[in-house]
C-alpha cells in the first residue's frame, strides 16, 4: 500500500504506531495503539510525505522530512545513547522511510531494556515482515499479545497470517481478547467465525458471524459463513 499526499488514512494490521503517542498508562496503551493511525496519516500527509508500507516488498527508501528528523535523532543519541525515547522514535522514523533492517536495529535496542514496549514490539513485527523474515515477526506479535492481549493490530496481524497455515485453534485464542476491547471490525469478527467452525464449534461461528453482518451487513466472508453452516442471515 502506497500513501501518497492526499490520501486520508493508513489502515490495516500492518499499519505503524507511533512511539511518539504509546507513553500512555498499561490500561490505555493498547486502545490508544490503535486509534492514533488516523491521526499518524493526517500528520504525515500534512507534511507531505510519501510513505510506502508494501509487506514483504523489502526496503524503499524516500528522501524528504523524515531524512531530516532522522539526522537529528542520530545526533541526539550519539550525545546521549541510552535516550530509549529517541531511539524509539529513530526507528519509527526509519520504518517511515523504508529503511527496515535500520529500524529493526533500534527497536531491537529499545526491547533490550523495555522488554515490553508495545510500539518497538509490534512495529519491529512489522519491520521484520518486510523484510521476509516472518517467522521472526510472529514471535514478537506472540509477545506483543502476552504484553498486550488486546493490541487490535497485532492480533490481527498474527491471526491472519495464523490463518494462512490452518493454524485456526490458535486464532480462536488470540482474537477474542482484542475483539472485546474492539468488537467493530466486522472482518476480524468473520475471521473469528471461521476459526471457530474450523475447530468444530458452528453455534460460536454463527454467533461471530451475525456480529460481523451487524457491523457490515453485506460482508461476503460472514454471509458465505452463515451458507456454509445452513443458516439463514
Amino acid at each position: 500500500m502506497t500513501l501518497e499526499v492526499g490520501t486520508p488514512e493508513i489502515s490495516g494490521p500492518d499499519a505503524p504506531t507511533d512511539p511518539n503517542d504509546v507513553r500512555d498508562t498499561a490500561a490505555e496503551a493498547p486502545r490508544r495503539l490503535v486509534t492514533l493511525v488516523v491521526v499518524l496519516a493526517v500528520a504525515v500527509v500534512g507534511a507531505g510525505v510519501l510513505v510506502v508500507l508494501t509487506v514483504g516488498g523489502g526496503e524503499r527508501r524516500h528522501a524528504g522530512p523524515q531524512e531530516e528528523r532522522i539526522a537529528e535523532l542520530s545526533a541526539t543519541l550519539e550525545a546521549n545513547p541510552d535516550d530509549l525515547d529517541a531511539r524509539l522514535v529513530l526507528g519509527y522514523a526509519y520504518q517511515e522511510s523504508g529503511r527496515y533492517a535500520d529500524a529493526v536495529k533500534e527497536y531491537e535496542a529499545v526491547l533490550s531494556v523495555r522488554k515490553d514496549e508495545p510500539a518497538a514490539l509490534y512495529n519491529g513485527a512489522v519491520c521484520l515482515i518486510e523484510l521476509g523474515r516472518g517467522a521472526e515477526a510472529e514471535e514478537l506479535l506472540e509477545a506483543t499479545l502476552e504484553a498486550w492481549p488486546t493490541h487490535t493490530l497485532a492480533a490481527a496481524l498474527l491471526a491472519r497470517r495464523l490463518a494462512e497455515r490452518g493454524e485456526w485453534a490458535r486464532v480462536t485464542e488470540i482474537l477474542p481478547p482484542a475483539l472485546s476491547e474492539d468488537p467493530h471490525s466486522a472482518d476480524l469478527q468473520a475471521l473469528l467465525g471461521e476459526a471457530y467452525e474450523q475447530v468444530g464449534q458452528p453455534g460460536l461461528a454463527e454467533e461471530r458471524y451475525r456480529i460481523a453482518l451487524s457491523y457490515d451487513p453485506g460482508l461476503e466472508e460472514a454471509l458465505a459463513g452463515l451458507n456454509r453452516l445452513g443458516v439463514t442471515p
